[in-house]
């Protein structure tokens, strides 16, 4: 099993090892990133039911998705794998928003 550290069958280059290493460091900031997107969604359920609003806000979710879509686009990227992207992003703060007590 490849562990994604180098394999035994190709061995790799030092420019294909730092280019690992950055994905992997993108990827841990992507992690804190989504971190910090969700505690902003906590924040937000707080102020919902401090004044009586509904966590679930279909309306906000379509608006949130056309952002991100459009900015998504306008930097190059694939929409319908943004779109997953994004559905996972506000179904986690959805779920997050509705744990809290």
């Amino acid at each position: 099993m490849n562990t994604g550290h180098g394999s035994t069958a190709h061995p790799e280059s030092p420019e294909l090892a730092q280019l690992r290493h950055r994905i992997e460091q993108t990827d841990r900031e992507i992690v804190d990133l989504v971190k910090h997107r969700v505690e902003l969604a906590l924040e937000a359920g707080r102020l919902k039911r401090l004044i009586g609003a509904p966590v679930f806000d279909p309306e906000r979710e379509r608006e949130v998705e056309h952002l991100v879509l459009d900015y998504a686009a306008r930097s190059g990227l694939d929409e319908s794998h943004m779109r997953l992207v994004v559905r996972g992003l506000i179904a986690l703060a959805r779920s997050s928003q509705e744990r809290e007590p």
